[in-house]
């Protein structure tokens, strides 16, 4: 991996194969989970309004799609 600093004297980490491959998987966890997370709470928070649950549903279909389809990914 390197480390390089740009003019904004930003970081940027510049990572090959195997390594970009795991940060993605790592990315891709934990905002599967927090997507979980905050969906349980919304179910708790607003069971008695089916248009905010209908809404939950849908993101979360979509994210946990979304998430099936990086998984199939070689």
């Amino acid at each position: 991996m390197k480390i390089l600093e740009n003019s904004s004297h930003q970081t940027i980490f510049i990572v090959m194969g195997q390594e970009l491959y795991f940060l993605e998987d790592m990315l891709f966890k934990s905002t599967a989970a927090e997507i979980e997370e905050r969906y349980k709470e919304v179910l708790s928070l607003y069971a008695q309004d089916p248009e905010i649950l209908n809404v939950a549903k849908s993101i979360k279909g979509m994210c946990d799609y979304i998430l099936k389809a990086y998984k199939e990914i070689p």
